[in-house]
């Protein structure tokens, strides 16, 4: 399913970053593609969509050891699905992928489902763990509100994954890795349907339960 005519397949992870620095999730993702290349053995590359993109390239490159690809428009200073939708759309047939790997963040769930359907690809979303079916691939995710765990096995050739922050311990840097190549491409295209007018932060004064150790929880519920 996965090396059809002897074509090269990769796992392709879509980074996510904030201020122009990849987002932990980033590395999580990182995490679960080494747990897939377990089973199938696929060079692994990421993504990186911005107006400056090549700071998180080579940060990614370096920490992880995979290839990269940034795609530079400057239509992206901030953040526009519609814009993600069309470059990946683009770009993301010529490199052959699996699976595309998207964290399941308020960004990735907005794109990463109309993506699957341009790409003609499946999508599991919600993905927390990776199960063991024989030789088969599956992914975990919870249903009916955590009640019970699908195991699903992804029949297409291509599937789009959105995984949980949190589900998968971020990857350690690679010390002693070489860094992968990179490569910028640069692209000009607007969005016909929407743009982006700016970000406004809220105020925050601790971290998310996502990047914390130690939950404690306390009462009746």
């Amino acid at each position: 399913m996965w090396a059809a005519a002897g074509i090269i397949m990769a796992i392709v992870i879509i980074a996510e970053c904030r201020s122009g620095k990849p987002s932990p999730v980033t590395y999580e993702l990182m995490t679960l593609a080494e747990k897939i290349r377990k089973t199938h053995p696929m060079p692994v590359k990421a993504v990186v969509l911005g107006d400056e993109p090549e700071k998180a390239s080579q940060e990614i490159s370096k920490i992880s050891g995979a290839s990269v690809l940034g795609i530079q428009n400057p239509h992206l200073k901030y953040y526009n699905g519609a814009l993600y939708k069309d470059l990946l759309h683009q770009y993301l047939p010529g490199i052959n992928p699996a699976f595309v790997l998207v964290s399941q963040t308020t960004q990735g769930m907005d794109f990463a489902p109309g993506l699957a359907v341009r790409l003609g690809a499946g999508s599991i979303t919600g993905v927390n763990g990776v199960p063991r079916d024989g030789n088969n691939l599956c992914f975990s995710r919870d249903a009916y509100n955590g009640k019970i765990v699908l195991d699903m096995l992804p029949l297409m050739e291509m599937t789009v994954l959105t995984v949980q922050p949190g589900a998968f311990k971020a990857m350690e840097p690679k010390i002693t890795a070489t860094p992968g190549p990179v490569e910028i491409l640069l692209s000009t295209i607007e969005s016909k349907n929407s743009r982006s007018l700016g970000l406004i932060r809220g105020k925050q004064k601790d971290t998310g339960l996502a990047e914390a150790d130690v939950l404690v929880a306390a009462g009746r519920g």
